[in-house]
């Protein structure tokens, strides 16, 4: 627990994943009744979108599983991918057809996927051997937990909050849904803050800077030699 809280690259991740699964548990338990009372697909509307859900996750893992060794910053891509999906699901308790709900989680399953990536990518490349285990201990636990008890406050959620707001968020399980998304999105940007200070003074590894230190000091001695010849000139 002292390394989690300790380590904010750790931390970041780790409070990201489990925050964003707790605002994406509400529509496990609420997507069917979504699809069957407010978009009218029934239980066929919610296997299209299950199905645009996971075919988004798949495509978003494989690229990023493809073109990942690529990207330096896998701690911001981790926050731009959670606010992908945050922003999308909220964008999906808009929609009033199935095509169009399945069409903004496409790009929530794309993003959950990159996030699902870079996550663990950021967190097996920054955890040393001998913390490796624990730390994933920390990461499921507290993730699943999260998972459960967004399962389980799903449905009073949506009771509590029917017909409070105007059309078109007078419906309940509308209005959980959008606080799911909006509990994703608010991870993504937290997680983003907490990069600020990495993004005005970006980090670079030992070996980057003595390769730095080591390009200086040719320069420097390549602007000496230059000015001992003008000098004998």
């Amino acid at each position: 627990v002292r390394f989690v809280v300790g380590d904010p690259g750790v931390r970041n991740v780790i409070v990201g994943m489990a925050t964003a699964l707790f605002g994406a548990g509400i529509f496990f338990i609420l997507g069917q009744p979504f699809s069957r009372n407010i978009l009218g697909g029934g239980n066929t509307g919610f296997g299209v979108l299950i199905t645009a859900l996971g075919s988004g996750v798949g495509g978003g893992m494989l690229v990023l599983a493809t073109i990942g060794s690529r990207i330096g910053r896998r701690d911001l891509t981790f926050a731009i991918s959670l606010i992908l999906t945050g922003a999308a699901i909220t964008l999906v308790t808009t929609m009033n057809s199935v095509f169009a709900a399945a069409g903004w989680l496409f790009l929530a399953g794309i993003g959950a996927g990159s996030s699902y990536v870079m996550g663990f990518t950021h967190l097996h490349e920054g955890v040393d051997d001998e913390m490796r285990g624990r730390t994933f201990a920390a990461l499921y636990t507290l993730a699943r937990t999260s998972l459960l008890i967004s399962i389980a406050l799903g449905g009073f959620a949506a009771e509590v909050l029917d017909g409070i707001l105007p059309a078109p968020f007078d419906n309940g399980i509308r209005n959980a849904l959008a606080i799911g998304g909006a509990i994703v999105l608010s991870a993504g940007l937290v997680t983003l803050w907490n990069l600020r200070s990495t993004l005005s003074s970006p980090e670079f590894s030992e070996e980057t800077y003595r390769t730095l230190k080591d390009a200086s000091d040719a320069f420097t001695s390549v602007r000496g030699q230059r000015r001992s010849r003008e000098d004998k000139k």
